[in-house]
């Protein structure tokens, strides 16, 4: 990160391991952003973003400063990481130095168990109301303050939302548990 100025976020490749460490298969995180504009890192960013596990890598501290940070709500981590494209280029090591423990009781084994997901984000709520439009929000919220121009803004917003209506099952989902059938 010395020798690269525009590198806000620099990480190992992943090892997949076991419940008792054993090793599983390598992971392909594919969030290596040396792209030059803020579109081009977010978007990659978005359609490639599975287990977040550069989270984990080393983050500049001032970039970082500028986000949300984590919350407490489901999948704040993606949204954090994505926030941070929006600030500079992320670089994947060659070496594998991260294992993420891949197991049934994991919370990232199974992102639609709204149950074990609240366990985990914010274990005194009593339920995750409407999870993924807060994720679409906070994408917003973060262009709006991101250090971009008005046209890239305008491009990104038009971005998000089109990605919005790409997951709109996921959405009327949303809405389904927030509003349920009585």
């Amino acid at each position: 990160m010395d020798d690269n100025s525009d590198y806000i976020l620099v990480y190992g490749k992943t090892n997949l391991i076991d419940l008792s460490g054993k090793f599983i298969n390598h992971y392909q995180d594919q969030l290596n952003l040396p792209e030059d504009t803020a579109v081009e890192r977010f978007k990659s960013f978005l359609e490639n973003v599975r287990l977040n596990n550069v989270l984990y890598g080393l983050i500049r501290r001032e970039p970082l400063a500028k986000t949300s940070l984590l919350k407490n709500y489901s999948a704040s981590d993606i949204n954090l990481v994505g926030e941070l494209s929006l600030y500079g280029k992320f670089h994947e090591l060659d070496n594998y130095l991260f294992s993420r423990r891949i197991h049934s009781e994991a919370c990232g084994s199974n992102v639609e168990d709204n149950d074990k997901q609240m366990e985990f984000w914010d274990p005194l709520k009593t339920s995750h109301e409407m999870n993924v439009f807060r994720s679409y929000y906070e994408y917003y919220k973060a262009v709006s303050k991101a250090p971009v121009d008005l046209k890239e803004k305008v491009e990104l917003y038009f971005y998000i939302t089109h990605s919005a209506y790409w997951s709109k099952k996921r959405l009327l989902k949303d809405l389904g548990n927030y509003f349920p059938k009585r």
